[in-house]
C-alpha cells in the first residue's frame, strides 16, 4: 500500500514537473519573441529620431533662408526708397 502511495506520489511529482517544464518553455519561447519586438521598436524608434533631426535641420535651413529673403526684401526696398526720393 505505501508503495503505491508513493509510486502515486512520484507520478503527480513528474507530471508535475514536466508541466512546470512546458510552461518555462512557453514563457522563454514569449520572451524571446517579445526581445525580438523590443529590439524592432528600438529600430524604429532610431529611424523616426533620425528623421526627425533631418526635419529639423531642414526646417533650421528654411526658416534661415526665410530671413536671410526678409532681410534682403528689406534692403531691396530701402534702395528703392532712396532711389526714388
Amino acid at each position: 500500500m505505501e508503495l503505491e502511495l508513493s509510486k502515486q506520489s512520484k507520478d503527480k511529482l513528474e507530471e508535475e514537473l514536466l508541466s512546470k517544464q512546458s510552461q518555462i518553455q512557453q514563457i522563454q519561447f514569449s520572451e524571446k519573441q517579445l526581445n525580438g519586438k523590443v529590439t524592432e521598436l528600438e529600430y524604429e524608434i532610431l529611424s523616426k529620431e533620425k528623421q526627425l533631426a533631418a526635419s529639423d535641420k531642414l526646417l533650421e535651413v528654411r526658416l534661415s533662408d526665410s530671413y536671410t529673403l526678409l532681410y534682403y526684401s528689406e534692403e531691396y526696398q530701402r534702395i528703392i526708397n532712396m532711389l526714388t526720393v
